[in-house]
């Protein structure tokens, strides 16, 4: 399956997809865990890519990332 090369989620759009605050994932980003994330201008966004590339990272190893 080919993704849009152009979708973009937000940082709540992300935590929603998770079922987790945007803090936590603010919390993430400060200590360089996570998904890849981009900043355009002042904001921050996930490519959907690298979401779902962090998705089977995290279901296939043993990390837990603590909110």
């Amino acid at each position: 399956m080919q993704t849009n090369p152009h979708v973009f989620l937000t940082t709540e759009e992300a935590a929603a997809r998770w079922s987790m605050s945007a803090r936590t994932l603010e919390g993430w980003r400060d200590k360089g865990i996570g998904p890849i994330y981009h900043k355009i201008g002042s904001r921050v966004r996930y490519h959907v890519d690298d979401i779902e590339r962090f998705e089977k990272l995290w279901r296939s190893s043993d990390h837990h990332f603590a909110n």
